[in-house]
């Protein structure tokens, strides 16, 4: 068989034509090559447009339309490829609704029954797909913290703008268009599309051409849109993770990477050089053995046999032999944080365990920021949109309004200290305290009466009834009680 030299596989110059560089070495490739540093940080940096196709953005500006200001599609990709995303988004949603609400009187001890047997009906059941008004906000606050926005459709009971609503409907977010009158909106699913009016609005709009007439056949339904403050775009919003992007693709680039390694089990990233008389194709064939018989976890440790002839050398030279599962330990964890930070969100919330510098933990402080940053602003901004159109304006109801019950992040295990002392000294009641804890008193022994440790006997009992006693009294008794429990130490110490 013909043998020849092995020969140089770098690239020609672009323009002398010559090699640019001398060099006998065969660069051995997996499936998805090998996975350098510089590649990863191509993630961070990888330039990639964010604009619509033409003709779509032809059509959005011809109806008036505002394009997207950013890529949404990209985000939702990168919510379906980073845990950290994902689950923050999620978790928002389930802090701000998981409380629920109360349907509270406007003006104190004013009730209409009638009225808000309405609301509570539309709210349990807004739409007839088994799913509530909690419902639909949840899948709004996952839409705010991914895209920056989000809708809700609102159906009346007729034609007529003064009709009550009858029906609620979450709209996906991507799906969403501005118009830039700020009057209309449409929806956008691949070629199909659908307008909306915005709520409120005194025009009629076709929901399939989206023109404004009189009257139309199939008019409408309304639309009710939020978007997060975003300076560079007033019709939509921005999601609080658009600064973190860059992080979110680090995270990614690391398990990417760190995938490659698994799927390469037992070949580190090496360069295999030949050299001498080889026969024509050897270097094809090492290289296809080794990425179709060796790799992979089930073919670990498995060897390879080569015969060489008189002056043929094959070197293999690993590039990186450090355990793979550390390599990005610190990196890891800054990009984590950046974006958990974000949201304000504390790591434990969403399943991490974070330990503090001297063992302990600040899940309290944490909690109190994340909650008065996130969660509260977003259940107000929600429940003033839900009084204002919802049963203000589509139900014509001014007697009642919607009120997110809050988190509690008290830290009970300090509070319960605090008051254990409290109650010893006979400055709260255990009545104070079962009120503290939403604790219905109406049984409970004692409520009302004061308590002094040791054994926490009523102050009449312990002749301390400050009605009926001077200070000199009080002091006399005092001074009894604490020689009596010193007798009692002292005797229960001779008995031992």
């Amino acid at each position: 068989m013909q043998k020849r030299k092995a020969k140089s596989t770098s690239p020609k110059h672009p323009r002398s034509g010559a090699p640019a560089r001398k060099s006998r070495v065969h660069f051995i490739k997996t499936d998805r090559g090998l996975f350098p540093l510089s590649e990863l940080q191509k993630y961070a940096n990888e330039a990639a447009s964010q604009q619509l196709p033409e003709d779509d953005v032809a059509w959005l500006r011809e109806n008036g339309l505002v394009p997207l200001p950013f890529n949404v599609n990209r985000l939702l990709d990168l919510q379906d490829n980073c845990t950290f995303f994902d689950s923050c988004a999620r978790q928002i949603a389930n802090d701000v609704v998981a409380q629920g609400y109360d349907l509270v009187p406007v003006e104190e001890g004013k009730e209409d029954k009638a009225k808000r047997k309405e609301i509570a009906d539309l709210f349990d059941d807004p739409n007839k797909e088994d799913e509530t008004l909690l419902d639909i906000i949840k899948k709004n606050i996952i839409d705010w913290g991914v895209v920056g926005w989000f809708g809700i459709e609102v159906s009346r009971a007729g034609a007529a703008a003064d009709h009550r609503v009858n029906g609620l409907f979450h709209m996906p977010a991507h799906t969403i268009r501005v118009h830039r009158e700020r009057q209309k909106y449409c929806q956008v699913r691949d070629t199909r599309k659908r307008w909306f009016k915005r709520f409120g609005a005194d025009i009629v709009v076709s929901a399939e051409t989206g023109l404004e007439h009189k009257s139309s056949k199939h008019e409408a339904n309304e639309l009710i849109f939020y978007g997060e403050y975003y300076a560079k775009n007033t019709y939509y919003g921005r999601p609080n993770i658009l600064p973190a992007v860059g992080a979110v693709f680090g995270l990614i680039g690391v398990r990417d990477y760190n995938l490659e390694f698994f799927e390469n089990y037992g070949i580190p990233a090496a360069l295999v050089t030949l050299e001498g008389e080889w026969e024509e194709g050897s270097a094809k064939l090492i290289s296809d053995f080794i990425d179709n018989e060796i790799k992979g976890t089930e073919n670990a440790h498995r060897t390879v046999v080569l015969e060489l002839t008189e002056g043929a050398n094959i070197t293999w030279k690993p590039l990186v032999v450090e355990v793979k599962e550390g390599h990005f330990a610190v990196y890891y964890k800054s990009l984590r944080d950046e974006v958990l930070s974000s949201y304000k969100m504390p790591p434990y919330r969403i399943g991490i365990a974070e330990v503090g510098s001297l063992g302990g933990t600040t899940a309290s402080t944490a909690d109190r920021i994340y909650v008065e940053s996130i969660v509260q602003p977003l259940q107000l901004m929600v429940a003033r949109i839900i009084n204002t159109k919802i049963i203000q304006e589509g139900l014509q109801c001014d007697t009642y309004k919607l009120v997110f019950k809050k988190i509690d992040t008290r830290d009970w295990k300090a509070l319960v200290e605090r008051w254990k002392v409290l109650f010893g000294m006979a400055v709260i009641t255990p009545g104070w305290i079962a009120e503290q804890l939403a604790l219905d008193t109406k049984d409970m022994v004692h409520a009302d009466e004061y308590f002094v440790s040791n054994q926490f006997a009523p102050l009449a009992e312990a002749g301390l009834n400050p009605a009926t006693m001077t200070e000199d009294d009080i002091k006399d008794a005092v001074d009894k009680l604490v020689a009596k429990a010193k007798a009692n130490i002292k005797e229960n110490n001779n008995g031992q």
